[in-house]
């Protein structure tokens, strides 16, 4: 950091692979959005950095639920790195960002080579975007879904062919479940990696001893939370002492306190995700939100979800110059499979979804969850009648 001090305060700016950061403090992706999410509780203008949730080259539905429960220490998700895809994120997220004066890290996922490059090289033509991390946790489907970050042969290769064709610096996302963390940063630095980022999430399970089942779908899931902070200060230490490219510090960071152990431990910057969620801490965090120290742990009220009406939907369809792809549902009462519903028609493109009003789940915050925010971007009418409405969509 700075040693220069203006108007009192010190000078927090990094310089992480040539580009230059206002503070060190980034968010950790997943765990933000794409920063759209929290914009109305946090000034993005404060941060270092936004680091957007993985982004595919088509649109990823992700697991099926449940996707995430809660553990000791943190909790468990297997969200299956759900995003609408690139089109969307250029399109709406990316778009968002152009207003703040905040650096923007596009986190990148894949199932193959191929499919990073993809990204990759769409990317380039973005001039917001200022680095690339590369999520190499996700499975490669031509090596028996062995993850990328793993091996290092394959991180190695990997890290090499997305360096060719980059016009961002690149930043490799070490996953911890490894053997040994210093050999994996010692292969991404010698792909040509700009920076490394760590630690991803470690790979856990919880089962239900009352039911005799896994409590995720997916059996395992990846484990963030405080528990896995003093992994995290062991493993950027070690990867501090293996490579001298920047390292960017995660792992359970809920106060400053953290933040400065992994820096002490050789992290140039910190991306924050623990304190994003609830935390033994987050009250701190929330008085800062809120400007004052009586916020009593709230910020504010979260109203019912406000409904449209099917004339919303057909008017959102005619001016996209699209033939309206409506999903109408009938007798869907468990909320968890609404927001399974939702989530997968935003995914697919739906200009919006008719529910009944009666013997049907309504948006609640379980629909919410589930459908990992995709209640948001889409259009949902609530009607007395479906078969009225269905023929007013046929007569219009």
């Amino acid at each position: 950091m700075g040693d220069n001090h203006r108007n009192g305060k010190p000078d927090m700016s990094v310089n992480i692979a040539g580009v230059a950061f206002k503070n060190p403090v980034m968010t950790a992706s997943g765990t933000f959005g794409s920063g759209m999410e929290y914009s109305d509780f946090v000034d993005l203008n404060r941060l270092g950095a936004v680091v957007t949730k993985g982004v595919s080259n088509v649109p990823w539905p992700g697991n099926p639920t449940p996707r995430v429960t809660e553990v000791y220490g943190g909790m468990l998700n297997a969200i299956g790195l759900q995003n609408p895809g690139m089109d969307v994120f250029i399109r709406r997220d990316l778009a968002f960002l152009q207003q703040y004066d905040t650096r923007v890290i596009v986190n990148v996922c894949g199932h193959s080579e191929e499919e990073y490059l993809e990204v990759v090289e769409r990317l380039g033509d973005e001039g917001r975007v200022d680095m690339l991390e590369i999520n190499v946790s996700c499975p490669n489907v031509k090596q028996g879904a062995i993850t990328f970050g793993t091996k290092t042969d394959s991180l190695f290769g990997i890290t090499e062919k997305i360096k060719k064709i980059a016009r961002q610096p690149v930043i490799m996302k070490l996953t911890p479940n490894v053997t040994s963390i210093a050999e994996m940063a010692k292969a991404a630095e010698a792909g040509g990696a700009d920076a490394i980022s760590l630690i991803n999430t470690i790979t856990g399970m919880k089962i239900d001893v009352e039911r005799q089942r896994f409590v995720l779908a997916n059996k395992t899931g990846g484990m963030s939370g405080p528990a896995i902070h003093p992994v995290a200060v062991r493993m950027v230490y070690e990867a501090a002492g293996a490579v001298s490219i920047p390292i960017i510090g995660m792992g359970g960071v809920c106060t400053a306190e953290d933040a400065l152990e992994l820096m002490m431990a050789g992290a140039s910057a910190v991306a924050v995700g623990t304190a994003v969620g609830p935390c033994p801490h987050s009250h701190l965090q929330m008085q800062e939100m809120a400007q004052t120290e009586n916020c009593q742990g709230v910020i504010a009220i979260v109203p019912p979800f406000e409904y449209c009406e099917v004339e919303d939907i057909l008017e959102d369809a005619k001016n996209k110059n699209e033939d309206p792809f409506i999903l109408i549902l009938d007798g869907i009462e468990d909320p968890h499979n609404l927001g399974s519903i939702i989530r997968t028609a935003e995914t697919a493109g739906c200009n919006g979804v008719i529910i009944p009003k009666r013997r049907a789940a309504s948006v609640n915050s379980t629909v919410n969850k589930t459908s990992a925010g995709a209640v948001e971007h889409m259009k949902i009418a609530r009607v007395n009648n479906l078969n009225e409405t269905i023929n007013y969509l046929k007569e219009n």
